[in-house]
């Protein structure tokens, strides 16, 4: 499977534009919603993210909860999703950032995996939330322009300005949140600015299961 490159620490990503990072070129993508490990079978646990050195405006950090984008829904709604599968891809998500990539861009890209996730999981703890993010590429079995018709709606809805939590930084705080549940993105800021972040992930021990699944496996 391809990975990042690593740091000299390496369970510490070091989240910055010097064009001395490794992966300077893939953090455009921080800008759009997205879950960490959205093109893996298992997600990451949860995730801690720290401020070393900030811009000096914007930059925060917004979360919104896909649990709560699942309750949202009606009845109907509940029942027309459950069995719906998404693709996810690297490509879809770098896209949003670089809309005309160069051919280099996409032989790199099309080295990353790519995963099939359910709509709707349903976690061992019983609660259900959706699987979305912008790394989500299109509904398979749909017609693509309906597909991206339903999960536009499903993100615009689930990111709803009364639905967001923005974290204003400050130096030193550190952030640890929920991966299985929530979205995040970056705020935008000046990249020419030396703003640098340290994440790490804790390892997940969770597939993302559809309901089916999980009642075959209850």
């Amino acid at each position: 499977m391809v990975q990042f490159p690593k740091y000299e620490n390496p369970n510490v990503m070091e989240i910055s534009f010097d064009p001395s990072n490794p992966n300077v070129n893939y953090f455009p993508s921080n800008d759009h919603w997205h879950f960490d490990g959205s093109m893996d079978d298992t997600p990451a646990k949860a995730v801690t993210l720290s401020a070393r050195v900030l811009a000096s405006d914007g930059g925060e950090t917004e979360f919104a909860s896909t649990y709560a984008a699942y309750d949202a829904l009606s009845h109907d709604e509940k029942e027309s999703l459950a069995e719906l599968r998404v693709l996810h891809t690297f490509e879809a998500i770098q896209r949003r950032s670089y809309p005309d990539p160069t051919p280099e861009q996409l032989e790199d890209w099309a080295t990353w995996p790519q995963r099939e996730h359910p709509l709707v999981w349903e976690h061992r703890s019983g609660r259900r939330s959706l699987v979305l993010g912008h790394s989500a590429s299109h509904v398979v079995g749909m017609d693509f322009d309906e597909g991206r018709a339903l999960l536009d709606d499903l993100m615009s809805r689930a990111t709803s300005p009364d639905r967001v939590l923005r974290h204003d930084w400050q130096v030193g705080d550190l952030v640890i949140w929920d991966n299985l549940g929530l979205l995040h993105r970056a705020c935008p800021f000046d990249r020419t600015e030396a703003r640098r972040m340290h994440r790490t992930t804790l390892a997940g021990d969770e597939p993302i299961t559809s309901l089916r699944q999980a009642t075959v496996g209850a």
